[in-house]
């Protein structure tokens, strides 16, 4: 493996350890994914170019009840959104980051807020949303995980 070498275009994100991100209710808010994912579900091939879309946090009752209408349990340490037709992360994008800018400073710091997870067989074709996990609910163990 070779060194990371940070540049306008990458760029560590930061965690949301304080005790506010764990407090805020995103319901209704915006934010940011990114991947490489698939964009056209009949192609099935992914981007060699990272995309980014803008997905609106649903609600999460709601959410519960459209996946457990497909036999799908979504949990409290999951988020969900999108769900909106063309808009919305894909096959290949899992792992991929769910973020939320944050200006601090000039220009804004990325926040990671969900992790991208799962979401319907037809990616932004329904009024399914995507799940992504929760990261706030992890922090500790990936404070304690990472190496300096």
């Amino acid at each position: 493996a070779s060194p990371i070498r940070f540049n306008d275009f990458v760029s560590p994100i930061c965690l949301p350890v304080y005790e506010i991100f764990q407090r805020i209710a995103y319901e209704g808010k915006t934010l940011e994914v990114a991947g490489w994912g698939i964009r056209d579900i009949f192609l099935k091939r992914g981007s060699s170019i990272l995309q980014t879309i803008m997905v609106k946090i649903r609600n999460h009752r709601q959410c519960v009840e459209t996946y457990k209408n497909k036999g799908m349990v979504i949990s409290s340490n999951q988020i969900c959104a999108g769900g909106i037709i063309g808009k919305d992360s894909c096959n290949g994008d899992s792992g991929g980051p769910l973020m939320a800018p944050v200006s601090v400073e000039s220009p804004p710091k990325y926040f990671i807020i969900g992790v991208v997870s799962f979401g319907p067989t037809y990616c932004a074709d329904t009024d399914m949303p995507g799940v992504y996990t929760l990261v706030s609910d992890y922090v500790m163990w990936i404070l304690n995980n990472i190496r300096e």
